[in-house]
């Protein structure tokens, strides 16, 4: 298995769970 082919599906992963963190971190921030 190619890095190429699971760097799409470790990305939208991590990236989602990097944006749940973010978006629950900033939202009370801006509250």
């Amino acid at each position: 298995m190619s890095r190429a082919d699971m760097l799409p599906g470790q990305c939208s992963l991590y990236q989602g769970q990097a944006a749940t963190a973010t978006y629950q971190k900033t939202v009370p921030a801006r509250r």
